[in-house]
């Protein structure tokens, strides 16, 4: 579907870690690292616990359900 700029949070699960990667695109967790700024994508930290699409949702659902702003991972 692309990538939407508009995201509540996103995670990815392709790698950054070909060696003329820019440090700022390489995260420990490779291959899966957490978009955390929403609209921003070019920001990603280390993702240890979210790998799979329900774990996604399980990570989203309070803000969905409490109607809570998800306004990114510190």
């Amino acid at each position: 579907m692309g990538i939407s700029l508009h995201h509540i949070s996103a995670w990815g699960n392709d790698p950054h870690d070909l060696p003329d990667t820019p440090e700022e695109f390489k995260v420990i967790t490779e291959p899966h690292h957490h978009h955390h700024i929403p609209g921003n994508r070019r920001h990603r930290k280390e993702n240890w616990d979210v790998h799979t699409l329900e774990e996604a949702f399980n990570y989203i659902e309070p803000y969905i359900v409490n109607g809570i702003e998800y306004i990114g991972d510190n």
